[in-house]
């Protein structure tokens, strides 16, 4: 009896260590996503918007131009902000999978969670801002 509940608990931890790993490398993936977004994509949407306005005051575009132009420029916008909220929706998840609830009665937005795992300094590197 012992030895199956040895073996049910080695295969439990064996299971949360793999959904902890897959949600430290879906953050990754969302922060990877995120610069790429802030450092080349952002930019370019706002660079197109200057040319298409400049052409619509000299007549030789539609305004039609103008607006795609910073539609586009929302649509990323729109990209961004959800890159943005994100990570905090990852660590949001990770804790009430975990149990770990808030406390309601410090400001600070700290929670009562300790994460006793052998790969708690993977965890804190890829948790923490980059």
């Amino acid at each position: 009896m012992r030895a199956m509940s040895e073996a049910d608990l080695w295969a439990m931890t064996r299971m949360i260590e793999g959904d902890a790993a897959v949600a430290i490398n879906q953050l990754q993936a969302t922060r990877d996503r995120q610069a790429a977004l802030t450092t080349d994509v952002l930019p370019r949407a706002r660079t197109a918007i200057e040319p298409a306005v400049a052409g619509y005051t000299s007549g030789q575009l539609p305004l039609v131009s103008v607006i795609e132009a910073v539609q586009a420029l929302w649509l990323v916008q729109a990209d961004l902000i959800a890159a943005d909220t994100d990570p905090s929706i990852a660590v949001f998840f990770r804790d009430t999978t975990s149990g770990c609830k808030r406390r309601s009665s410090s400001g600070s937005g700290s929670n009562n969670c300790s994460f006793q795992t052998e790969s708690r300094s993977t965890e804190k590197a890829l948790l923490e801002p980059a």
